[in-house]
């Protein structure tokens, strides 16, 4: 057989985990025995009616002690050829070898009863019905079939409720457009064979009773559910067939419970599933029941899922209370779609959840990190005592060394290998977004998505927005976005379906940023084009930004505190303008021999045209904020890269550079012998390459608004107000940079806290 399996114990238990493996399994599950005796429905429910008044008369005390008492009266009674007591069950044929099993998987049943004990509504006991069951109620045929089925009649061991806010998880974030039906059903018959090959498991979850039974006396062990389905002589000549084989058996609860009537049920095995089911490559069953994963019949009920198409086999290994198994239920599923919050389901009564949400997490993470989850309080409260688990009598948490407590195990057979796995082992999911802004600027999706390329949109305040997909690979997904307006900036959501359908992802703040920037420049000047004088000159020019980048603190993995990320972005936005508003000034040569007296220069704005990054013009006219590398930063600085990580800062320095050719004109009175011809004039500065000090950009990560610090003196380097044509006057500058940065738009709407990933417990002593 080739799989791994996983110990979840969710308490302080260190589990390894095996490396998955393909592959099926080499040899097939041990046969189904046929079942002989035919005893008729009113001699089966005259015997079970005879052990169920005679476990009245005991104490009520030791179940241990009642059960064995019990065991042997069945054998001496004379209604009974055997009976033997195993792990969650008395595992007995009648007189003419009719097997029967009855399951006492739950103490609370076996436990003598008070007022005290007793909820006032005057519970049922669990496995017996005082009506019909249900009807079949498995939805119109589908291509993905996601299965609750819970025992709906036992409403003090089970909590249908549960199980419905479970299928509204998986409603809620769209799983029907993939075409998935969400059934939460009775755990009958009838539905399990509604099901057929018109409904194909995605995934099954069954909460009911569950034990380790043996169909004939000596007999193999295998494992055994009970239904809601009531034996009749209906009943009975619809699953003859089933019956012959062993896939089902006549099955009744042993319960203390005198205030309803008892009826016998039937009990189904994985071969009953398995007959009448089909099964999607991958699927995942997930057996909240007692005893799924006890040793005794583990490897038949995994090697029987996995021929059938199962990726994965999910259960206890001993007895487990029916609160407790919800709440592991419900932490693997709030925390593989991405915490829902209670007015959608209610999710925060199972499991805690920390704010913000955390994302989705691929199903192995999520099963990994359950290793290491403590329970507050522990599970099954108590130091009960079990009579018939042959492994342990003590089910109290926390676990130890040796074995004697009820653990989760997941039997993982090689899924990462099987393809088109149901989207169920990993939902789209966004870590963090960024942009290349460039002229058509793309942005970076970075997270874990479906093999199958879906879809992207972008929401704010004026609506929600397509982001055309460029491509789609597993751990990134580029799109298109626009520069401004529409879906420039908001929540990026991913969807497993194309058109913004199907399964979606949590949803990632693009925050964006408006800024603007004044350059003047005062020159007194010396030299022009190597004629000396005196003069002076001065330059204004403004820029109109704007810059975007992904800020909200990221859960990098399952319960940890999000991770800050570096304030970084590539660039300004393409449309980001600027433009040169004034050039004015002269210069007056001294006494030269080659200029007449009276010779002067004027200088005036040119037709630079507009100023703007990723300028294509020749020459172009360009401004630029980039990233300063790392090497040469200061200390205070981030390191460029955008993401989550340790120590990340909210500290960007940039390198910001303006050049406008065409800026300025020169004109003189001597036929252009003091200024060249025009117009060959550029203006410009580089921040931070040559001189010292950066533009210094730091995000307030409670507000997320940002400032700017500028050095007290910007210039272009070796040069003056005035260049032509290579050749450089020579001035002295008093020039300044001043920026502002607006609000931001479309901030992350939560500050960046966590909670503790304390699980709760509600108060029960009842088991499964």
């Amino acid at each position: 057989m080739s799989y791994r399996r996983v110990v979840i114990v969710l308490a302080a238990l260190a589990a390894v985990h095996a490396t998955p493996t393909a592959g099926a399994p080499t040899t097939s599950p041990s046969p189904v025995p046929s079942v002989t005796g035919s005893a008729s429905v009113a001699a089966v429910a005259t015997a079970l009616a005879s052990v169920e008044a005679y476990y009245q008369t005991l104490p009520g005390t030791d179940p241990m002690s009642d059960v064995a008492s019990v065991t042997a009266h069945m054998v001496s009674s004379g209604a009974f050829a055997s009976a033997t007591a195993g792990p969650g069950a008395i595992s007995a044929t009648l007189s003419d070898g009719t097997p029967v099993v009855i399951f006492t998987d739950r103490v609370a049943d076996l436990l003598a009863t008070s007022a005290a004990r007793r909820p006032s509504n005057a519970r049922r006991p669990s496995g017996i019905v005082v009506g019909p069951p249900p009807g079949t109620t498995i939805g119109p045929p589908t291509s993905h079939q996601i299965l609750f089925l819970v025992n709906e009649l036992d409403s003090a061991a089970f909590t249908p409720a549960n199980q419905q806010q479970f299928g509204q998880a998986f409603s809620n974030l769209g799983f029907q457009n993939t075409g998935a039906q969400i059934d939460v059903a009775p755990v009958t018959l009838e539905n399990i064979v509604a099901l057929g090959s018109t409904h194909p498991l995605d995934f099954l979850d069954i909460a009911t009773h569950g034990a380790v039974v043996s169909l004939k006396p000596g007999g193999p062990q295998f494992y055994a559910n009970i239904s809601n389905t009531v034996v009749s002589d209906a009943s009975r000549a619809l699953y003859a067939g089933d019956l012959a084989a062993g896939r089902l058996v006549y099955a009744f609860v042993l319960t203390r419970d005198k205030t309803v009537s008892t009826f016998t049920t039937f009990a189904f095995t994985p071969a009953f599933v398995i007959e009448h089911a089909t099964f999607n490559p991958g699927a995942i069953v997930d057996n909240e029941s007692c005893f799924g994963q006890s040793p005794l019949v583990a490897t038949a009920v995994e090697t029987a899922y996995q021929l059938a198409g199962a990726g994965q086999y999910l259960g206890w290994t001993k007895p487990v209370a029916g609160s407790s198994a919800d709440q592991t239920d419900a932490f693997l599923f709030d925390r593989m779609l991405g915490e829902q919050s209670p007015s959608q389901t209610g999710m925060d009564s199972f499991v805690a959840q920390r704010s913000p949400a955390q994302r989705p997490f691929a199903l192995p993470f999520v099963e990994a990190v359950m290793q290491t989850e403590n329970r507050s309080p522990g599970i099954g409260v108590g130091t009960e005592t079990y009579a018939q688990d042959a492994y342990a009598t003590n089910y109290v948490y926390p676990p130890s060394a040796d074995g004697v407590y009820s653990r989760f195990l997941v039997s993982d057979f090689g899924s990462a290998n099987i393809p088109n796995l149901p989207i169920e082992y990993g939902l789209p999911s966004i870590r963090f977004v960024d942009v290349d802004e460039r002229t058509n600027p793309v942005m970076g999706i970075h997270g874990t998505f479906p093999s199958g390329q879906g879809s992207v949109t972008v929401t704010n305040a004026s609506g929600t927005y397509p982001a055309p997909v460029e491509t789609w690979e597993p751990e990134e997904v580029l799109v298109d976005i626009p520069n401004e307006g529409a879906g420039a900036s908001g929540l990026v959501t991913v969807y497993s379906g194309a058109n913004a359908t199907g399964v979606a992802s949590n949803s990632a703040p693009l925050t964006q940023w408006s800024g603007t920037a004044t350059f003047t420049d005062n020159e007194t000047i010396t030299d022009l084009d190597g004629a000396v004088g005196s003069g002076s000159g001065s330059l204004a020019v403004s820029f109109a930004f704007h810059f975007r980048s992904d800020v909200q603190p990221a859960v990098v993995d399952v319960d940890t505190t999000p991770e800050p990320e570096n304030f970084s972005f590539t660039d300004f936005e393409g449309d980001s303008a600027g433009s040169i508003t004034s050039v004015s000034g002269s210069f007056t040569p001294g006494s030269q021999a080659e200029l007449p007296a009276g010779t002067t220069a004027t200088f005036s704005l040119g037709t630079p045209g507009p100023i703007n990054p990723f300028s294509t013009a020749s020459p172009p006219s360009s401004f630029d904020s980039l990233p300063v590398p790392a090497a040469s930063a200061p200390a205070s600085c981030n390191d460029a890269t955008p993401g989550p990580r340790p120590g990340a800062n909210a500290v960007s320095c940039r390198q910001f550079t303006f050049i406008a050719y065409h800026a300025m004109v020169c004109t003189d009175n001597d036929g252009n012998h003091l200024c060249l011809p025009p117009p060959l004039g550029n203006a410009g500065f580089i921040l931070g390459e040559y001189n010292p000090g950066f533009l210094t950009l730091t995000l307030d990560p409670s507000t997320y608004a940002v400032t700017a610090s500028v050095p007290a003196i910007p210039s272009f380097p070796d040069g003056g107000f005035y260049q032509s044509n290579g050749h450089d006057g020579d001035s002295t500058a008093n020039a300044t940079l001043a920026v502002t940065i607006g609000a931001p738009v479309d901030a992350p709407t939560a500050p960046p806290t966590a909670s503790p990933a304390l699980r709760r417990v509600r108060s029960s002593a009842l088991r499964r």
